[in-house]
C-alpha cells in the first residue's frame, strides 16, 4: 500500500487576491535620493513589500548606493593631488585637536561634578538593580 501523495502535473492557479501597499515613487525617491532608479529599485521593493524585510531591503539598497559613492570618492582622492590632500587633512585634524584640547579640561571637571549628583547615584543604583532609572527634575 503506497502512501505517496499524488501531485498535479502542472501548478494550480492561485486564486486568492493579495493587496500589498507599495510606497509611492516620491516616498522612495526621498529615501534613495539621486540614486533612485525606478527600473532597479521598484523590483526590489515589490519583492519585500508587506513583509518584515521591507525596511532591511530598503536600507540595503541605500547602503549599496552609499558604498558605491564612497568608493567613487575614495578613488578620486587616491588619484588626486597627494600633497594637497595630505596638507588639507593635516590642517583639518589640527583644528579638531585644538577644539578637543580647549574643551577637554572643562569637560572632565564637569564630569567629575556630575558624579556627586543625585542623577549619578540613581543611574548607578538602577544599573545595579537592572531597572529603568527614575531621574528627578533639577
Amino acid at each position: 500500500m503506497s502512501h505517496a501523495v499524488e501531485r498535479p502535473s502542472h501548478p494550480t492557479e492561485y486564486t486568492s487576491k493579495v493587496s500589498i501597499p507599495l510606497p509611492s515613487d516620491d516616498e522612495v525617491r526621498k529615501v534613495m535620493g539621486d540614486a533612485y532608479d525606478p527600473a532597479k529599485t521598484l523590483n526590489v521593493i515589490k519583492m519585500f513589500a508587506g513583509t518584515d524585510d521591507m525596511y532591511a531591503a530598503t536600507i540595503g539598497l541605500v547602503n549599496a548606493e552609499v558604498l558605491a559613492k564612497a568608493r567613487e570618492i575614495a578613488l578620486e582622492l587616491a588619484n588626486g593631488p597627494t600633497w594637497a590632500i595630505r596638507w588639507t587633512k593635516l590642517s583639518i585634524n589640527q583644528i579638531l585637536k585644538d577644539r578637543v584640547n580647549m574643551m577637554l579640561e572643562a569637560s572632565m571637571a564637569l564630569e567629575q561634578v556630575t558624579f556627586a549628583t543625585a542623577d549619578h547615584k540613581e543611574a548607578t543604583l538602577s544599573f545595579k538593580e537592572k531597572r529603568k532609572p527614575k531621574f528627578g527634575k533639577a
